[in-house]
């Protein structure tokens, strides 16, 4: 969940940075059926559990380099991803 692997990076900043806000410049999920629901997790958590954070940005593309990862949206995922950054807006 974006929550695991957030947590440590977080408190890094916040304890680092703690007047600063905070961006997560890239994130992304691989393909398949779960992938809409760990969406709607993400930005429920960063609204929730991470409400520094200012700005998030999702990483739809196939990474090249190295072991080429997927993290494009289907068509499901990517309007799930249009409702979600919506409905948490600050």
């Amino acid at each position: 969940m974006f929550r695991e692997l957030m947590s440590k990076t977080y408190e890094q900043m916040l304890r680092n940075h703690p007047e600063k806000p905070i961006m997560v410049s890239e994130f992304g999920r691989t393909p398949g059926p779960n992938q809409p629901s760990w969406l709607i997790d993400a930005y429920s958590s960063i609204e929730s559990d991470f409400s520094p954070i200012r700005a998030a940005i999702y990483y739809d593309n196939i990474t090249k380099i190295g072991t080429g990862q997927d993290h494009t949206l289907d068509q499901t995922s990517l309007n799930t991803l249009k409702k979600s950054s919506k409905t948490h807006t600050r």
